[in-house]
């Protein structure tokens, strides 16, 4: 049974050079990650498991397009390509997971070595054929770069940092 506990979010102390346009609860828990698209559409990856894509309407507020199922963990990282037709996801049950905006689909779902996966960005020099992407680390210090084609992804490439000290 659903439980019919509100969630209570502490109001927050803005600057004064700051306006509030909208407040929205639009995950069950806290969200993590968050990134505006072309359109005016808003992706946002939670606690919940769930990342979900919204349209801002008219009059300011955010209209859900759809809301993307998979992970088994919460979303630490969300991004969109370009193109707004394709958006990548990790998680810490160490998948990222690969969209698409228009029809749903799940394009790919990658396995990573667990807790490797702390953020996900698209290069702004892939196209629609060839999906570039990166992910952050967490306990290594490396970045990997990853290369999408039609067929599936494959890991091109491992960078590691210089350990700071």
């Amino acid at each position: 049974s659903e439980s019919s506990e509100s969630i209570h979010c502490p109001k927050v102390k803005m600057s004064t050079r700051l306006t509030t346009l909208q407040r929205t609860e639009v995950h069950a828990e806290g969200i993590w990650s968050a990134r505006w698209s072309a359109k005016n559409r808003l992706l946002t990856g939670g606690q919940d498991e769930s990342v979900k894509h919204f349209e801002e309407k008219a009059d300011g507020t955010l209209g859900l397009l759809h809301s993307y199922e998979g992970h088994t963990l919460g979303v630490v990282s969300v991004d969109v390509h370009s193109s707004g037709q394709v958006a990548a996801s990790s998680s810490l049950d160490s998948v990222i997971r690969v969209w698409n905006l228009e029809s749903h689909a799940t394009l790919d779902q990658i396995e990573t070595a667990a807790m490797e996966t702390w953020a996900v960005a698209f290069s702004p020099d892939s196209n629609a054929q060839q999906l570039n992407f990166a992910t952050a680390g967490g306990t290594c210090g490396g970045v990997l770069l990853w290369e999408m084609g039609q067929e599936s992804s494959r890991m091109h490439a491992e960078m590691r940092l210089p350990p700071v000290s």
